[in-house]
């Protein structure tokens, strides 16, 4: 298996945004087998809209990582027809022909979802209702080989522009496996496995250095004392 982290760019906008990035991502508007997403339930609401850009029909596995159920994970499969596009409710899943996905999340759920297809022909993007009015807009992540992980100590860089008037952005990562076998999708291994911990630093447009407190990328809640002993 190969360990990936998948980086998603968030924005509180409602048009598109260039972004550039110095670590490695695939387009998000390419065709890829897996697809990366977050959703979040603590009084929002997330949906996942998927397409098969094939002509021919295409399975896909869709699975859902529960951050408040320990990054627990629920997934079912899903049968496009050709060129097909289905929306999934988070919080009120169906499948795409209508039936019930046979889970029902929690109301304080939030994580991430991968969308896998058996060939490699699908494209997507979420979208997340604030109870507050405003929306999260972006398209679904692919995981992709340019993403394997190291563990060097290289330094790499995210420069956002404030296109639209964009002047809040979100980075969401996740630490993914990937398999030889569509039917098991990612694999999520334990967190103190798969994490990546590091410190940031925002520089501004006139070059001043702003030191930032130490992160990590892991697939649990904030408040977890293991937050500190991975960092």
């Amino acid at each position: 298996m190969i360990r990936l982290l998948t980086l998603i760019f968030v924005f509180t906008a409602l048009t598109a945004v260039n972004v550039y990035a110095g670590y490695p991502i695939p387009e998000t508007d390419a065709k890829w087998n897996s697809l990366v997403g977050v959703f979040d339930l603590r009084d929002r609401e997330s949906f996942i809209q998927v397409t098969n850009t094939s002509n021919s029909p295409d399975l896909v596995h869709v699975q859902i990582f529960n951050v408040a159920q320990s990054c627990g994970e629920n997934n079912f499969f899903d049968a496009y027809t050709g060129n097909d596009t289905h929306v999934y409710n988070i919080r009120d899943l169906v499948t795409n022909d209508l039936n019930p996905a046979g889970f029902v999340l929690p109301d304080d759920s939030y994580g991430f979802v991968v969308i896998t297809f058996d060939d490699e022909e699908g494209i997507g993007n979420m979208r997340i209702k604030d109870a507050n009015g405003y929306e999260y807009r972006t398209n679904l992540q692919a995981t992709g080989n340019d993403g394997e992980v190291d563990d060097s100590d290289d330094e790499h860089w995210f420069n956002f522009n404030q296109e639209a008037g964009v002047v809040l952005s979100d980075i969401f990562g996740t630490m993914v496996s990937e398999t030889n076998q569509f039917s098991d999708g990612v694999k999520l291994s334990p967190i103190i496995e798969s994490y990546v911990a590091f410190n940031t630093e925002i520089i501004n447009l006139d070059e001043v250095l702003f030191s930032c407190i130490d992160l990590v990328f892991a697939c649990t809640d904030g408040d977890d004392p293991l937050i500190l002993e991975l960092l």
